[in-house]
């Protein structure tokens, strides 16, 4: 049975409770997380990543050198069949997510979906290309468990997590958008 004081608390708090408008300038954006593999790391180590490492802060997108970008990553990820997509989400990774954004995370089949705020970018100079490459072949080849390989990507963003929830708990509206597999949209 309650106290009068705990249930005056509790009345209190239900009538107080405000829901947090967010500003019409956010963004929501979903980064994925490679089939799961680097989703712990991204939680633990409040960071969230994206590959091509080809692909920087340093690299022209402007219209004259993107005939050059497009055969880079050809020549870089012969499996990529549109590379114009592989230019725009780099873009959209270091220049047009905000900090401030919604990040929406998702685990290993969706199971479970974090929200974040996006923080700062900036870039691990140790994440080579031939290394993204031996942990994206190690990965497609099922060679090392998911807990044994850490994120060779090197654009990243920190982040602040809000929330995990169940994918169970997700509207359907919303986790049909998880379900796409880009890696960031």
């Amino acid at each position: 049975m309650l106290t009068n004081e705990k249930e005056l608390e509790i009345l209190n708090g239900i009538l107080n409770f405000k829901i947090k408008e967010i500003p019409d300038s956010t963004r929501f954006w979903m980064v994925r997380t490679q089939k799961g593999y680097f989703y712990e790391e991204f939680l633990v180590r409040k960071f969230v990543a994206i590959a091509w490492n080809n692909i920087d802060q340093n690299t022209d997108f402007s219209e004259s050198a993107k005939d050059h970008l497009k055969d880079d990553i050809v020549l870089n990820f012969p499996e990529i069949q549109r590379p114009s997509t592989v230019i725009n989400k780099c873009s959209n990774f270091i220049y047009e997510i905000n900090s401030g954004d919604i990040l929406i995370i998702p685990s290993k089949g969706s199971q479970y979906i974090t929200f974040a705020i996006a923080g700062e970018y900036f870039e691990d100079g140790t994440k080579t290309l031939e290394l993204e490459n031996a942990v994206i072949e190690r990965i497609k080849n099922n060679d090392v468990d998911i807990h044994d390989v850490s994120c060779p990507y090197k654009k990243r963003r920190r982040i602040t997590i809000l929330r995990t929830i169940s994918s169970d708990d997700v509207n359907i509206t919303l986790y049909r958008a998880i379900s796409n597999y880009h890696g960031i949209s």
